[in-house]
């Protein structure tokens, strides 16, 4: 950015506002998936500001970035569920989806009426409405930011894989981007997002480094995790704080989970600790 030395050192800092810049530029569309993983890695492995100024030099930022604090995150559009249904007559009636919190902070299952053909409209009845009886499909639904929804997660991605293996994944409110390596070939991998499904992001990275350690998602203490989550903004000392994010990776030989926390005024800060639940570093927020 103008008017900083691109020869400074970076601060942890620094690489968190670049993080936050960046996910507001995949949330407003400026960036692809494929696009926001790479920069995010690049970022969070930037030794100056020049290289972290390189991840942000062609995006429209805030006005006042230099480095700026982050906008306020953008949720990334979720993909609707439709179901479709064969009747005799084509008649096409909308869904509506309801969800409600449940005690333990997990979304509640998604009630999602099937489509029935409806009554005659000369029945005698009168009017009828067109969902009345119908029985519902119940999907659950997952929340990444809490370890529940990561257990859960783990499950669904062991399920597809048939392992727990990740180069690198971050998780978000709605969905988990995840970077995997190409079965059988060390030096490929492939870009995957989750949203209740799995579904690949772009075409295979070519120049994956085949001596790159992999993250074991199975090596996670769900309980201590779930610890840490609920104390993060204190840990890091941001009041009234949310978890905006989770980066899951192995930095410099060493497996971390990354908990970022921000505040509606602007603060940040992030929390590092070992998949077992063991503190690595503290980022103490700021504005």
């Amino acid at each position: 950015m103008a008017n900083r030395p691109s020869s400074l050192r970076a601060r942890d800092t620094d690489r968190v506002e670049t993080c936050g810049l960046l996910d507001a530029a995949l949330g407003d569309g400026q960036l692809t998936d494929e696009e926001h993983r790479d920069r995010t890695r690049a970022a969070m492995s930037a030794k100056t500001l020049a290289e972290l100024d390189a991840t942000i030099s062609d995006l429209q930022l805030p006005s006042d970035t230099a480095l700026s604090r982050p906008e306020p995150r953008k949720p990334v559009p979720v993909r609707r569920l439709a179901v479709g249904t064969a009747l005799v007559t084509a008649v096409a009636v909308a869904a509506v989806v309801m969800f409600a919190g449940t005690d333990d902070g997990e979304p509640a299952q998604a009630t999602v009426p099937v489509a029935q053909a409806p009554a005659a409209p000369d029945s005698p009845a009168g009017p009828q409405d067109p969902y009345a009886g119908i029985a519902p499909i119940v999907i659950e639904q997952i929340d990444p930011l809490t370890a529940g929804g990561i257990g859960k997660f783990r499950d669904a991605y062991r399920a597809k894989f048939g392992d727990t293996l990740i180069d690198d994944a971050s998780f978000h409110d709605e969905y988990v981007s995840v970077e995997r390596m190409v079965a059988g070939q060390p030096r490929r991998s492939q870009d995957w997002s989750f949203r209740g499904g799995f579904d690949t992001s772009g075409s295979p990275n070519s120049n994956r480094d085949p001596n790159l350690p992999q993250f074991d998602l199975a090596a996670l203490n769900l309980d201590a995790l779930a610890g840490h989550l609920a104390g993060a903004a204190d840990s890091v000392r941001v009041p009234g704080g949310t978890i905006s994010h989770l980066i899951m990776r192995t930095y410099d030989g060493t497996p971390e989970v990354m908990i970022y926390v921000d505040n509606a005024e602007g603060m940040s800060g992030y929390l590092t600790v070992s998949p077992e639940g063991n503190p690595i570093r503290v980022t103490y927020g700021d504005r």
